[in-house]
């Protein structure tokens, strides 16, 4: 389950198997979308990020989809690149917008990946002889900023 309040103050709620919620916390209306009808459900919801007020990226056991709040459509993204050490899981838990605008995104099973701005190809990070790190099951990203030492935090299952 993940939560998010978005720029209009909105709450999103992503649900273990009912989809994505939003409540308006003025009114105390809950819409439902995603929910599972026509095709275009998803399952058990890990994280929501606001990348724009019209786009939330959605990680789920199904992978990364993107959602348009005023029209309400979705797809399940897709552009990964050739390269399949460059691709996201379907498992898809943290993600994390940097300041530059690109997106952190951290997999159960095939470390980190990052969409960079204006991109749409992800570059990915995963474990290797060199680089043990991104072995690992990434559940949680943050960034450090604004200090003498700036980066990339990962927490990990392991």
């Amino acid at each position: 389950m993940a939560l998010w309040e978005d720029s209009a103050h909105n709450i999103w709620i992503g649900t273990w198997e009912k989809g994505l919620w939003k409540l308006n916390p003025h009114t105390r209306q809950v819409e439902k979308y995603l929910t599972g009808e026509k095709g275009k459900g998803i399952l058990h919801i890990h994280s929501i990020l606001e990348y724009s007020p019209e786009l939330l990226f959605i990680g789920s056991d199904d992978g990364l989809t993107i959602f348009n709040t005023v029209t309400h459509e979705s797809f399940l993204y897709d552009n990964y690149g050739d390269n399949e050490n460059h691709s996201p899981t379907n498992l898809i838990y943290p993600m994390l917008k940097d300041k530059e605008g690109g997106i952190w995104i951290g997999t159960y099973y095939n470390g980190v990946n990052y969409l960079p701005p204006y991109c749409g190809q992800f570059n990915g990070y995963s474990g290797s002889d060199d680089i043990p790190y991104f072995n690992s099951r990434i559940i949680s990203v943050s960034v450090k900023e604004k200090t003498e030492i700036s980066g990339l935090h990962l927490m990990t299952r392991d």
